[in-house]
């Protein structure tokens, strides 16, 4: 395919976008449509020597990286008579909205959509009941491989059906355009329970004396038999399973069933039992426990196929990429964050005792009545009337009411002594543009998953069984294991970073500014000031004297959370001691724990060291008065990374 016949149209389509929404291509929409251009490129180079590989493009949340995305599909298209491309969403609403997009660019008898939405086999009151908007076009799955031009959903592409949009005429598509990271690995999460029903549901589907009962009847037996199994010696509380001689699960069959809607029991059971046969299954047992726990297995179930890109926005924080060997980073610009300013707050421990885990506080009304009502007071006190503000909270404050359920800002939207307020869960939203005109986004909560999901993603991303050296090292409440965490901590981050650019800071300016907005957020106090500046950078942070609250007595943290909130501009040794702090008999721990001096960072403290009687150690910070003493000891925090 000739480059410069694709470079010619892709700039032509991208200025037809523009011009069609009243537009010009700024400098910083250049850049970004320059990466999408250099990573198609390289896809199509690795479509050409078919090397399996994601090409990664990390611009910004808000920076039209989706769009750019359109206009190369279409200049594809345009280039060789036989290209053909597929793009993939995450949802069937997006898939929706690209299509749209992809008809001016691309003519109409080569396109298709398939979704749950868009399938011709359904009434279209069916769909408009279901989906609530009516589809701008249907189709039947088996047209898919006869179109160049395929919109279909993540969940599509990984499926049993998904050779049906990765193929045009028999062969591989020459282009894949994967809009936000699709979930690479599939974990399984069950208990001896969930076979039980799943063997009486096979009994009325198959008959109690087929194949699938009894090898149903077998995993119910073994999972028990593992159940009972005390801690082995060092109290494990992770233990590696493996069963392959159940051959049903294996079976066509079988292969049937878990093929089906992946929440469903019947598929998650057998999908289990599948991973169990390989050895990618592990029993996890609850900490603090001698018996019992979940039973997890998990299977990496991506296609990596050659020609593909991948358009993330946190792809470069998500932890994945130091892990697997298929997704290379194309250069993207990044966007400055100087009109944002993030505020670290923390519930009183009233509300939320000093170690007290948020989601099974919220599992009582006892628990979620009076955080809810701090969430409520928190907006109230932290907002404008006349602001639309968007709260990213719990599923469950919404699901029981503790909240209002209610996520737009038009007709019908919460009010709050004259702010529009949206509600939203952890877990939704990335991508959407709905909430792009709130001005003040808060974050509640973290959106945290068993670690037992953590530890079966990271060995999927890996590739190991549960019997590898891996498992062992990721075991214990306090594992140091370092590819565990960065699979955690990248979670965390990348569902801080998407959510937190829902709001007005997605509207880019002309040269890669984000747009004016306040952020607040209740993370962790050490994972936020490790990584504030790697999320935000250029953004103005400040903590709340509510964290230094949660964090009083001594210790790395406590001292942290002091220089971090505190309004003082001296803190002398004697001073400190009164909150427990030690400077005399803990100084060179203190100075040099990465928190602190991260701390010292970011609000410009110098440690001088006390020269005796009446000068005694002290922090100063750069507003302060500065301490006269010939014999003081300066150390002055680096930069934090």
């Amino acid at each position: 395919m000739k480059s410069e016949i694709v470079t010619d149209a892709f700039w032509n389509l991208a200025e037809k976008q523009a011009h069609d929404r009243d537009q010009t291509l700024s400098p910083f929409n250049k850049e970004v449509a320059e990466a999408v251009l250099n990573g198609g490129f390289a896809a199509l180079e690795d479509s050409f020597r078919q090397s399996p590989r994601y090409q990664v493009i990390s611009a910004p949340t808000g920076s039209g990286k989706s769009s750019y995305a359109w206009a190369l599909v279409g200049a594809v298209v345009q280039a060789e008579a036989d290209s053909s491309a597929l793009f993939l969403c995450e949802t069937i609403h997006q898939c929706e909205d690209t299509y749209r997009e992809l008809t001016k660019l691309v003519p109409p008898e080569h396109l298709a959509i398939w979704t749950g939405a868009h399938d011709a086999k359904k009434p279209l009151e069916d769909i408009q009941r279901d989906y609530g908007f009516e589809p701008s076009a249907r189709f039947h799955a088996n047209d898919l491989p006869n179109k160049r031009v395929v919109v279909a959903t993540h969940a599509f592409y990984k499926g049993a059906r998904g050779r049906l949009a990765m193929e045009y005429r028999g062969r591989d598509r020459t282009l894949t355009v994967v809009d936000e990271r699709p979930k690479e690995v599939s974990v399984f999460d069950i208990d001896q329970g969930d076979v039980g029903k799943v063997r009486d549901w096979a009994i009325g589907h198959f008959g109690g004396e087929s194949e699938a009962v009894r090898a149903l009847r077998a995993l119910h037996d073994y999972l028990g038999d593992a159940w009972e199994i005390e801690r082995s010696e060092g109290g494990k509380n992770f233990r590696a399973l493996r069963r392959s001689d159940l051959s049903w699960f294996t079976s066509l069959e079988a292969r049937e069933v878990s093929a089906g809607e992946g929440e469903q029991l019947p598929a998650r059971v057998v999908s289990f039992a599948q991973a169990l046969s390989t050895g990618y299954a592990f029993m996890a047992r609850y900490e603090g426990s001698s018996h019992g726990g979940r039973f997890v297995g998990y299977r990496m179930d991506l296609p990596i196929m050659p020609g593909t890109i991948l358009l993330d926005a946190t792809s470069d924080i998500d932890g994945v990429s130091s892990l697997v060997p298929w997704r290379a980073a194309v250069r993207s610009p990044q966007v400055a964050y100087d009109n944002l300013s993030v505020s670290l707050m923390a519930p009183p421990e009233e509300v939320v005792g000093p170690k007290q885990r948020l989601v099974p506080l919220l599992q009582s009304a006892k628990g979620a009545r009076p955080y809810a009502e701090w969430i409520m007071e928190t907006v109230l006190a932290n907002s404008k009337p006349g602001e639309k503000v968007l709260a990213v909270v719990h599923k469950v404050l919404l699901s029981h009411d503790y909240l209002p359920d209610v996520s737009e800002f038009g007709e019908g939207a919460f009010d709050l002594e004259g702010r529009s307020v949206a509600f939203i869960h952890w877990g939704y939203g990335i991508g959407s543009n709905r909430w792009k005109e709130a001005t003040s986004v808060f974050l509640f909560g973290e959106f945290h998953v068993p670690k037992r999901a953590t530890v079966a993603t990271t060995l999927g991303l890996l590739d190991q069984p549960a019997g590898s050296p891996r498992l062992k090292s990721m075991d214990g409440p306090n594992s140091q294991d370092d590819l565990l965490r960065l699979v955690r901590d990248g979670h965390l981050l990348r569902w801080e970073k998407q959510l937190a650019m829902r709001g007005n800071a997605r509207n880019i300016s002309a040269d890669g500014v984000c747009g004016h907005q306040r952020l607040f957020v209740t993370s962790e106090f050490s994972r936020f000031m490790k990584y504030r500046n790697t999320l935000f950078p250029g953004a103005t942070f400040h903590v709340d004297s509510s964290v230094q609250r949660r964090k009083t007595g001594g210790g790395a943290k406590g001292l942290a959370a002091l220089l971090a909130s505190t309004d003082a501009h001296r803190l002398t040794g004697p001073e400190l001691r009164t909150v427990g702090i030690n400077l005399n008999k803990d100084r060179a721990r203190l100075l040099a724990n990465p928190v602190v001096r991260q701390a010292m960072a970011l609000r410009g403290w110098t440690y001088h060291c006390g020269g005796g009687r009446g000068k005694p150690s002290c922090f100063v910070r750069a507003e302060g008065a500065s301490v006269s003493n010939d014999n003081a000891e300066v150390v002055s925090a680096r930069p934090a990374a």
